[in-house]
């Protein structure tokens, strides 16, 4: 398992959490620096998208360290004023495979392709 934070505050209660984890501190826009591309059989964030400095890039580089059967698991907060630039970017680059939405959050299951 490999969780990515960008904050070292939740890095340090990950670690907590899941002691044999891999943790890096960085945002979702620099995976490439520290991961190799295509290794995962799934993804998962969990309402962090609304926070990428960069929307597109930061999607880009989420995508590329799936294998391509991956399977994501993206989430993000409803209320974020980027909700409709959120879901486009994502539809742009993944296929939906199904969306919910919870009190808080918008939920899509995803895949690389259709």
């Amino acid at each position: 398992m490999v969780g990515v934070d960008p904050s070292k505050e939740l890095l340090k209660l990950a670690a907590n959490n899941a002691p044999k984890a891999k943790l890096i501190h960085a945002g979702a826009e620099d995976l490439s620096q520290h991961l190799e591309p295509e290794q995962f059989d799934a993804v998962v964030s969990i309402t962090a998208i609304q926070n990428f400095t960069d929307l597109e890039k930061g999607l880009d580089e989420v995508k590329k360290m799936g294998k391509c059967t991956c399977k994501y698991c993206l989430t993000f907060l409803k209320a974020s004023p980027r909700v409709a630039l959120i879901e486009q970017a994502i539809a742009a680059r993944f296929h939906v495979v199904d969306r919910a939405e919870e009190e808080h959050d918008i939920i899509l299951l995803l895949s690389k392709t259709a």
